[in-house]
């Protein structure tokens, strides 16, 4: 954050790269999950190193000369993903369906098989997350603190974290160090790599661009951020993360929004 110059900005892995993840993952690996994760790595930091080369050639401009519309429909359809993704986990089901058109289609099922326990938690936690802030004496603790406090022991008490009902709840390694994982660059030069390089180079840095001018309009405080400068901390941030075993990121619009909505003024609120 403090490389970049959009300070109220949140880099990070984003819904709109999964599908080139998965695709990287799946046509790399040749029916090995993990050799195709370490591929995908490689070519995540290849694909950093061509987001500074955009950035130091001034491809920001890019951002710039988008559109109101673009940018006022990229978050229309973000909110649309999100919405569509966790409305199934609020009901405690789990969708047979990937894009959001088949999973806004699916709902009434989910509704029909709804898990009671998923879906007190959720409504009790959408009361406090819009009831919380209207009382004053609430305001001193971030609502998501509070939300977090009461609905993640309510659901270890009810045993929502095993595996039932064909669920499959997320898995965390056991320490940081577990975690890491090395890009294989057996295959980083070959046509399905560079393939990959440029839908994340390019679908990264646009999407991040979009994100920086929109949270522009949002700062409380009217600055303007360097587009280029913020592309740069972009693809060394991708280069990074990628290395150690991360998925690409980006500059992503829900979690710089959360940022803003919650007192936000300066890099270091990242």
């Amino acid at each position: 954050s403090l490389l970049g110059s959009a300070p109220l900005t949140i880099k990070g892995p984003a819904a709109g790269l999964i599908v080139i993840v998965l695709g990287a993952v799946t046509e790399l690996g040749a029916g090995d999950p993990m050799l195709g994760y370490q591929r995908m790595l490689a070519v995540g930091v290849l694909a950093g190193l061509v987001q500074v080369v955009l950035a130091l050639t001034r491809a920001g401009v890019i951002g710039a000369v988008m559109p109101s519309a673009v940018v006022q429909g990229m978050l229309a359809a973000v909110g649309v993903i999100i919405l569509s993704k966790q409305l199934h986990v609020l009901l405690g089901a789990v969708p047979s369906a990937t894009s959001p058109i088949g999973l806004l289609a699916e709902l009434p099922r989910s509704v029909a098989l709804a898990d009671p326990r998923a879906l007190g938690i959720g409504v009790l936690s959408l009361a406090l997350l819009y009831g919380l802030p209207r009382w004053r004496a609430a305001r001193a603790v971030p609502v998501q603190v509070v939300v977090l406090a009461v609905a993640v022991p309510i659901a270890a008490l009810l045993h929502l974290g095993d595996v039932d009902a064909g669920r499959l709840f997320v898995r965390l390694p056991a320490s940081l160090s577990g975690a890491i994982v090395f890009p294989d660059f057996s295959q980083a030069l070959t046509p399905t790599s560079l393939k990959y390089v440029a839908m994340f180079a390019l679908v990264g840095t646009i999407e991040s661009l979009l994100v920086v001018a929109a949270i522009d309009r949002l700062d409380p405080l009217g600055r303007t951020s360097n587009a280029d400068r913020d592309l740069f901390a972009t693809g060394v941030s991708n280069v990074a993360a990628a290395a150690l075993g991360g998925l690409p990121m980006i500059s992503e619009v829900v979690r710089s929004k959360a940022n803003i909505d919650n007192g936000a003024r300066t890099a270091w609120a990242n």
